[in-house]
């Protein structure tokens, strides 16, 4: 019971680890089944898997986009520009390759049963939609949001006259081929836990109610496109549809928006210790439309400037446009190459021991250090670029520099982890020693020991993910504090606090997912020293 992960894996796995058994027989060697041959075997469906995703996705861009090699080579360009690589060859045996292949293999069935709109009275394509459905979420559960995808042949197989039974029978014939392939789920949930639904990490390991969209996105602790910055060019792609291929973009956007939310509301958004945003892993096919649908730009503005020249008597208006497109094309095809070879120079060099996953300092510095020479200006340079905007917004919201927003997100005071998955029980109290040059301190004097408030406030952001309260926060000063010498703001709500000695106590019922404001002002008077603070919350069993 304590393994909380998908049983879809091991089954796609079982053909490759039945190969290594055999093989192992036939040397003669003991069969244990953890043996050298069961294992690698086992392990290389991993690359085998991701490898093949490669397939129904070229041909969902081949079919709107055209052309022959240009699918294949963008498919690829985002295999090594994302963490699929890693997970493919650096850190086999995890659940993501299975997902990335499944979901391909359902969008590539949705659109070609759009595309050729016939398939979609047929009860076999409604068959082979659920099925395949039933894979991706088999391999991953979090990939049945993208049965939203479903939504769109509904949609053209509803609007001819035809009677309602038919589509009632597709329906049936659709959600029984998912509960099918789905159904070895259901049962070990069953076997483990008792029940035939189940969410194994725990009943609170989803927070629906507090989601962390920018920092899964942004942040320099495995924020998808800071860590894999190709991403965002796909993602640029995606918004920026032809009028033709405007439908299935919006769908692939509404895809990747559902599993921003997913991935949002899990308790270590991060998702541990990872190679990037790893959990996006079924996204992999609407960020390759992306991709494509972002090579198509040079060409849709060159499209806008005949006109242009004819009202401005230019000659040879069209002959220019066509060169300056075709120029602006190779060039974002040698930047998108370089930027994904500079990913796979980081996936070579990057193991579990030394994964970017603590966060701290900007990922883009990451980037830059670990990727040689000259590959690195690429990748940190679209990095940089594209998450400098939370940075700036960072800085101005909490009066801090903007270097703080890489500190304070992604890091938790009173541990981080969901009590379920951990060994060891989380914290329930921190002492903290403060330091001028802490990057969640605002407003205190430069280079002074201990910390003194720069004038009559200073601000401590306090950055935690539990969930339950009440939180007592303790603040040490260098001399005792009266009454009406400090007024404390907690989010922006005056508290009480207490003297005790040489420090002040207040208790705090809420604390909000993320990054909390601690505002102490003083009335005049001789300025506090502040020397540590302390965080708190009861043993009561509750995260």
């Amino acid at each position: 019971p304590s393994n909380v992960f998908g049983i879809g894996p091991a089954i796609f796995a079982l053909p490759f680890f039945a190969v290594g058994v055999g093989l192992s027989k036939l040397l003669g060697l003991p069969g244990t089944g953890f043996g050298l041959h069961e294992i690698r075997a086992a392990l290389l469906a991993s690359a085998v898997f991701t490898a093949l995703a490669a397939w129904p996705t070229a041909l969902v861009i081949r079919r709107h986009f055209g052309g022959r090699l240009m699918p294949w080579l963008i498919a690829g360009a985002t295999l090594a520009g994302t963490s699929a690589a890693y997970y493919a060859i650096r850190q086999p045996g995890y659940s993501h390759p299975f997902a990335m292949f499944w979901t391909a293999v359902f969008v590539n069935h949705c659109d070609k049963g759009v595309s050729e709109q016939h398939r979609l009275q047929s009860w076999r394509w409604w068959m082979g939609a659920g099925a395949w459905l039933g894979a991706a979420a088999l391999a991953r559960p979090q990939c049945l949001t993208w049965v939203i995808l479903l939504a769109w042949p509904a949609w053209h197989a509803l609007r001819p006259a035809q009677d309602r039974l038919r589509h009632a029978m597709h329906a049936a014939v659709a959600v029984a081929a998912f509960f099918l392939v789905f159904s070895p789920q259901f049962y070990a949930w069953k076997t483990l836990y008792g029940g035939w639904f189940a969410m194994p990490q725990g009943r609170e390991f989803m927070r629906w109610d507090d989601l962390q969209i920018a920092a899964v996105l942004l942040s320099s602790r495995n924020g998808l496109v800071a860590f894999t910055p190709l991403v965002g060019l796909c993602v640029v792609g995606l918004v920026l549809p032809e009028r033709k291929r405007f439908s299935i973009a919006a769908w692939l956007l509404l895809g990747f928006c559902l599993q921003t939310v997913v991935n949002a509301a899990v308790w270590d958004w991060w998702a541990g210790g990872a190679f990037g945003g790893r959990r996006f892993d079924s996204c992999y096919v609407a960020f390759a439309f992306g991709l494509a649908s972002l090579f198509q730009v040079p060409k849709r503005v060159a499209s806008c400037w005949p006109p242009l020249a004819s009202w401005l008597r230019l000659n040879r208006g069209l002959l220019w446009a066509r060169w300056l497109a075709f120029a602006a094309t190779v060039t974002l095809a040698a930047y998108v190459g370089l930027v994904a070879a500079g990913n796979v120079f980081l996936t070579a060099k990057t193991s579990a021991p030394s994964l970017l996953s603590e966060g701290g300092k900007p990922a883009y510095k990451d980037l830059h250090k670990r990727i040689p020479m000259p590959l690195n200006m690429f990748a940190s340079g679209l990095s940089k670029f594209i998450t400098e905007p939370a940075r700036l917004w960072f800085a101005r919201t909490y009066g801090t520099s903007r270097f703080a927003y890489d500190w304070v997100v992604g890091k938790h005071f009173l541990g981080e982890l969901y009590p379920g998955l951990n060994s060891n029980p989380p914290a329930r109290t921190q002492l903290v020693s403060l330091h001028p040059t802490q990057l969640f301190i605002v407003g205190s004097e430069p280079d002074t020991i201990p910390v003194v408030p720069r004038t009559d406030w200073l601000r401590l952001l306090m950055p935690i993910n539990r969930k339950h309260g009440p939180l007592t926060v303790r603040l040490d000063l260098n001399a005792p504090a009266q009454a009406g010498q400090m007024r404390l703001q907690w989010n922006g709500r005056q508290v009480e606090w207490v003297p005790t000695g040489h420090s002040v106590t207040f208790t705090t019922p809420e604390f909000e997912r993320g990054t909390n404001v601690l505002d102490v002002g003083l009335a005049g008077g001789p300025k506090f020293q502040f020397l540590s603070f302390e965080l708190s919350v009861p043993s009561n069993g509750l995260p």
